[in-house]
């Protein structure tokens, strides 16, 4: 099999695909952490402004209803991602962000503030350690989608059994 100067061989990785890909990881990432940083300032401003009491026993139907909503918001984003306009996907993205924040600040208010920075990091180092492997790996790791998403649906169906029965 002869190449000509103006083709490379194909197991050569062309410069431009792997160019694309990565501002395309960054760009993934960006909206990430500009989501995270949402959550974050959201939570924080909530839990030091709402009273505990708000936050712990009164505001439980509103806590309910806010997580109902956070489900809503992401069907709906599932459901119409490819037929709604880049600004109306961005701002239920940032919608989200905050009403995930908004959720948070009613965990904050049941749990110490070391075991909620505990938490996150432990997240962040499972994401990260994800992110490399994902990254770097040369397995197709799409045939796991399946089954890590009925996981997700178990968890979320044991997470709600949870908020009722304690």
């Amino acid at each position: 099999m002869e190449f000509s100067a103006s083709t490379p061989p194909p197991y050569i990785e062309q410069p431009s695909v792997a160019r694309s890909d990565t501002a395309f990881l960054r760009q993934v990432f960006g909206w990430m952490f500009g989501g995270l940083v949402i959550t974050g300032g959201v939570a924080a401003v909530l839990s030091n402004t709402l009273s505990h009491e708000f936050l712990t026993d009164t505001g439980r139907p509103v806590f309910i209803a806010a997580l109902i909503l956070e489900l809503v918001v992401v069907i709906f984003l599932v459901a119409a991602i490819n037929r709604v306009s880049a600004a109306v996907a961005t701002t239920a993205f940032m919608f989200y962000a905050a009403l995930n924040g908004f959720t948070f600040a009613f965990i904050f208010a049941l749990y110490t503030t070391e075991s909620v920075w505990t938490t996150f990091f432990v997240t962040a180092g499972a994401f990260g350690a994800m992110a490399v492997i994902g990254w770097t790996t040369k397995v197709d790791l799409t045939k796991l989608g399946v089954i890590l998403i009925m996981a997700l649906i178990g968890l979320i169906l044991a997470s709600i059994v949870n908020i009722f029965l304690a």
